[in-house]
């Protein structure tokens, strides 16, 4: 007995003890420092009165309840109040004492301070959810730059290799029979302007394939698997379940650039 009490009062966490009418008979030391309170001030305090928040009163007196009806121990999460007005969040574990009689001699439970670590825990989340959102503003930037320089090779470089490519035409049909030099030479320079707008549209459609904004993500998909089992030589077989999906268009992006990032992956390894 003499053991237990000193284990008790010198241990760094907190015990309490509570009568069926919610009184306080036990506080440890460690308890008592924390909320500023000497022992003789606590002992018989109404517990919920004296060291719970207002707002959390009614919220304690439901937890006695289930913890005489239940008669097991209980896990819960609460604020306590210092003598200075403080509050606390502590971690407790506890449970109902009965008598040899079988009836409700005292509520007993131990608690952790938790306020620090909560705080932290909320700082990280609160850090997290900046870095998902910056990750997310740097992702749509990034989309709606390639969009943009899809769109200007479109608009300067398409259009030019495609007057090129009406040009050197009407050159070809220009020549006399008798330069069949310059005839190959002509036909050499018309396969490189092609060769050329083809490498061009390739890479407007990596950059923001028009599949995707005009036809959607299901469409978008079956062509990028279609031109990787070209490309690669390795056979796909796309199944999309519902076949008419339809997502956001930041989400849409996003599962698209995924499935590509698979593809090339798979291709690499």
């Amino acid at each position: 007995r003499i053991f237990s009490n000193t284990l008790i009062q010198t241990s760094p966490i907190f015990f309490v003890a509570i009568d069926p009418e919610g009184k306080t008979i036990m506080m440890n030391d460690e308890m008592l420092g924390v909320l500023g309170y000497t022992n003789q001030e606590a002992q018989d305090k109404d517990y919920i009165s004296t060291f719970v928040p207002e707002r959390e009163h009614e919220l304690y007196r439901d937890g006695f309840r289930k913890l005489v009806s239940a008669n097991e121990a209980t896990h819960t999460e609460s604020h306590v109040v210092t003598k200075h007005g403080r509050e606390l969040l502590i971690e407790w574990y506890g449970r109902p004492i009965f008598n040899e009689e079988g009836e409700l001699d005292f509520f007993f439970s131990v608690g952790t301070d938790i306020t620090q670590r909560r705080i932290f825990e909320n700082e990280l989340r609160n850090y997290q959810q900046q870095l998902q959102d910056l990750n997310i503003h740097t992702e749509k930037v990034r989309e709606r730059e390639r969009t943009r320089i899809a769109r200007e090779l479109h608009d300067e470089l398409g259009q030019l290799l495609t007057v090129l490519n009406m040009d050197l035409a009407y050159v070809e049909k220009k020549l006399p029979g008798d330069a069949p030099h310059l005839r190959d030479k002509l036909s050499d320079m018309k396969s490189r302007a092609d060769e050329t707008l083809n490498t061009l549209k390739r890479i407007m459609t990596d950059l923001r394939p028009s599949l995707l904004d005009n036809l959607g993500l299901v469409a978008a998909i079956e062509w990028q698997a279609e031109d990787f089992q070209a490309h690669t030589g390795i056979r796909c077989k796309v199944s999309v379940e519902p076949e008419d999906m339809h997502l956001e268009a930041d989400i849409s992006t996003t599962v698209f650039r995924i499935f590509q990032e698979t593809l090339t992956n798979i291709a690499r390894h």
